[in-house]
């Protein structure tokens, strides 16, 4: 895969202190990031995030090291870290829209600094271009082929054949493997079949946000009876 797909991005994964974002004691506690150039990941970012007191939360995070939290940074630093490895890149998040693009812009305004500049992409909604149909009690496709059972990381990676994330619910390993699962995606739906074709064609048309991460349309629309073929 590696040349396939030019155009760089990084991909983003939070972890927190729950859901709940307007609870009082909510915050981030620990960010990852990978950058893929060139089709594979290139280099990652990492660190576990302190509060006003320089403690560290680790309660729902597996196998965290004591070097690990020695080296936590404060919001400010952590949060200023990422903006400068992200850059101008396209940002990914596995439900980025409803999860951690939200979080990062509270942050954003607390630090007064902006922390994606990019365009933001949800790989959720990628999955959804991919596979319009998943669940578990969802029938096969015409073809034969079976619908992820969702559209949370681990189903995508058990339908997709990527190693799931090791140890689950960590930033790091999230992303990496977000990226991965974001690479095959980007695969399947670059291929030169009709109805992909067809696909592309109308997401680079309609100026969808991953349009311009996956292989050219076709310089004309395919025919729609051949595509649906």
């Amino acid at each position: 895969m590696e040349g396939d797909f030019p155009v760089p991005f990084a991909v983003v994964d939070l972890e927190t202190t729950g859901l709940n974002f307007d609870s009082s004691d909510f915050r981030i506690t620990e960010i990852g990031a990978c950058r893929v150039v060139a089709g594979r990941p290139a280099d990652t970012f990492q660190t576990l995030v302190a509060d006003s007191d320089g403690q560290v939360d680790t309660a729902r995070l597996p196998e965290v090291g004591q070097d690990e939290i020695k080296s936590a940074r404060g919001e400010a630093q952590a949060l200023a870290k990422l903006a400068d490895f992200c850059g101008p890149l396209p940002v990914v998040a596995h439900n980025g829209i409803g999860y951690d693009f939200p979080i990062l812009d509270r942050a954003a305004e607390r630090i007064g600094k902006p922390l994606v500049d990019g365009p933001r992409l949800d790989s959720m909604e990628l999955a959804l271009l991919a596979f319009p149909r998943s669940g578990k009690s969802i029938q096969p496709d015409a073809d034969g082929a079976s619908p992820p059972a969702g559209l949370s990381l681990d189903d995508l990676c058990s339908k997709l054949g990527v190693p799931a994330p090791q140890p689950r619910h960590r930033a790091l390993p999230d992303a990496e493997a977000t990226a991965s699962v974001v690479l095959r995606l980007l695969e399947l739906l670059s291929a030169d079949r009709p109805d992909r074709n067809l696909q592309r064609w109308l997401l680079h048309r309609a100026g969808h946000p991953w349009a311009g991460l996956l292989a050219p349309p076709p310089a004309e629309a395919p025919p729609l009876a051949s595509a649906l073929a």
